[in-house]
This record gives C-alpha cells, sequence and structure tokens, in this order.
C-alpha cells in the first residue's frame, strides 16, 4: 500500500516530462517554420527581383536588337552611298580621260589652225607698204646656198643704209637643198629675227663670215634660253624635225620641207633661192651688189629718201662664204 504514491509520482514526472519534450518540440517546430517563412518569403523576394531584372534585360535586349538593326540599316545604307560614290567616281574618271583625249584633240586642232595661220602669214596683211612710202623688202635664201648667201652679202649695205625706212626681213624657201646644217641654222635665224631683230643684221654679218653659228651666237649676246624655247616651238608648230625625219614628206621626195614662211612662199611663187620680193612683188632682175640692190630697193618708195641717191660698192660678192668680191655679175639659184 505503501509504494503506489511512488509509482503515482513517476507517472506524473514522467507525463511532466513529455509535456515539457513537447513544448519543447512544438517550440523548435515553430522557430523551424519561422525560419523556413522567413526563408521562403526571402526566395520570393529575390525571385521578384530577379524576374525584375529578367524583364529589366529583356526590355534592354530589345533596344540593343533595336539599335544592332538601326546600325545594320545604316551601314546597308553607307554601303549604298559609297557604292554609289566609287561608281560616281568612276564615271567622273572616265569623263575626265574623255576630256583630256577631247583636250588633247583641240589642242592638236587649234596647234594645226594656229600652223595654218602662220603658214599663211601675210596673206591678209594689206600691200599699202608703197602708200606709206614704207617699203616692204624680203629675201628669200636657203641659209646655205651660196647665191643666197652672196645676195645677202649684197644686200646688207643697202638694209643698213635704209634702216628703219623700210621693212626688211630675210625668209626661208619652203625647202632645204643643205642638210640638217641648213634646216637648224634656217631655225635659228628665224627665231632671232623673231625674238631679238635688233641683232639679227650683226648675227647675220658675221654668220657670212664663215658660217660658224656657234661662234656668232655667242659674239652677238644672243639669248640661248630665248632661242632655244622659241626654237623648239617652232620646231613643233612647223613640225621641221617631223618632216626631215620622214623623208617620204621631203619634196620631190630629195628635199626636207621648211615651212616656217610656207604661206609667202605660195603667195609671191618664190622657187628658188635667192628671190628678192619688194611691195609684194618678185624683182626679176637686178645687180647682185650693193648699188645695184640699192636702186632695187629705192623702187619701192613713193617718195625716195635722200639715200637713195647715196653710192655703195657697184662690186659682187662672191658665192658662199666670206666677204670677198667677184669680177661681173651672177644670176645663179638654188633649186627652181
Amino acid at each position: 500500500m505503501k509504494e503506489k504514491p511512488k509509482k503515482e509520482s513517476n507517472l506524473l514526472s514522467i507525463l511532466f516530462i513529455a509535456v515539457i519534450l513537447s513544448l519543447a518540440l512544438n517550440l523548435y517546430n515553430y522557430y523551424q517554420i519561422d525560419s523556413l517563412n522567413k526563408q521562403t518569403a526571402s526566395i520570393s523576394a529575390e525571385r521578384e527581383s530577379l524576374r525584375t531584372l529578367v524583364i529589366d534585360l529583356s526590355a534592354q535586349g530589345k533596344d540593343l536588337k533595336s539599335g544592332l538593326d538601326n546600325m545594320a540599316y545604316e551601314k546597308n545604307l553607307l554601303a549604298d552611298q559609297f557604292n554609289g560614290a566609287v561608281k560616281e567616281k568612276k564615271q567622273l574618271l572616265d569623263r575626265i580621260d574623255k576630256l583630256n583625249a577631247e583636250a588633247v584633240d583641240y589642242k592638236k586642232e587649234i596647234n594645226d589652225q594656229a600652223v595654218q595661220l602662220s603658214i599663211m602669214e601675210g596673206i591678209n596683211i594689206g600691200d599699202n607698204s608703197f602708200a606709206e612710202n614704207l617699203p616692204r623688202v624680203e629675201l628669200f635664201v636657203m641659209s646655205h646656198c651660196p647665191f643666197g648667201t652672196q645676195v645677202e652679202k649684197g644686200i646688207l649695205p643697202a638694209v643698213r643704209l635704209l634702216g628703219d625706212r623700210i621693212k626688211f626681213s630675210v625668209r626661208f624657201c619652203n625647202y632645204a637643198m643643205h642638210g640638217k646644217t641648213e634646216v637648224d641654222e634656217e631655225l635659228t635665224q628665224y627665231c632671232i629675227q623673231k625674238e631679238e631683230n635688233d641683232k639679227y643684221l650683226d648675227y647675220l654679218t658675221c654668220f657670212l663670215h664663215e658660217g660658224n653659228t656657234e661662234f656668232c651666237l655667242k659674239n652677238e649676246s644672243i639669248d640661248m634660253a630665248l632661242l632655244k624655247s622659241c626654237m623648239g616651238e617652232t620646231d613643233t608648230t612647223f613640225k621641221v624635225s617631223e618632216s626631215y625625219n620622214n623623208p617620204s614628206q621631203w619634196f620631190l621626195q630629195r628635199y626636207p620641207q621648211i615651212n616656217m614662211d610656207k604661206g609667202l612662199n605660195d603667195r609671191y611663187g618664190v622657187k628658188s633661192s635667192p628671190t628678192l620680193v619688194v611691195n609684194g612683188k618678185i624683182v626679176e632682175t637686178y645687180e647682185r651688189n650693193p648699188a645695184g640692190i640699192l636702186s632695187a630697193l629705192c623702187a619701192g618708195f613713193k617718195d625716195r629718201p635722200k639715200d637713195c641717191g647715196k653710192s655703195l660698192p657697184p662690186w659682187t660678192p662672191s658665192l658662199g662664204f666670206g666677204f670677198t668680191y667677184q669680177d661681173g655679175s651672177s644670176m645663179g639659184s638654188c633649186g627652181g
């Protein structure tokens, strides 16, 4: 009977402990559940944040895609513009090439016209020298023709005496019979008359002594740069070298053409060297000495100046180079 309270006490203790354990377990579960709920909420919040970020990234992706599409469009547009520019550049280059070709043709045409105008020099010049009392005296020669140099030596004293009361020029026959030396000399004399005419008579006088071109150019202080430039232009304009280098173009297939004075040769009917022309008319007969030539020139005046009455040597210069004289007259010529 005495052991029953002790058993009840043990049962109560066990029950109490069980209750305590249950409460502790419940409390533990409560905290566990609360922690899980908090974790779930945190995960949900994070998931929501990620969803928002995904939405933002998706929006950015769309913007980037739109930007790339625009860039691709602009790239294609620029490519089209570039291709168009390349095509236009090619068209412009083709046009430039065409214009350059046309320019060459026009330049050639202009040059040919210039040649024709130069060749026809004097054709449209009114022959009023007689009325102006200023005779136009032109002596046509080949620079190395012995008969031409003879008359040049004879005419120099008369030309110096009459001075600026006449218009004097040495012209050249339209073909050369004495080789390349003659061709070069005629180009030289043509350009000295054109560029430094005030030195020409002195140069010609020097040249007629021995035919030494190089010495006379230096002796008379001819401007070599000016001379070479003129000779080059004249050679090109009148195709002197071109003709010389192409025998098929030679006069009578034997003599190279010299076309600087071709128009005047044709106009006056010049056939040979020497040919003296006064006021556009060939002087058929005259003595080839200073006195006889002065008389021929003075016939071109309307009113003769006093110098026409002066005496000049009646001796005929020798043929070729050198200032010597010969007996009698000479009517020989080169060509004809």
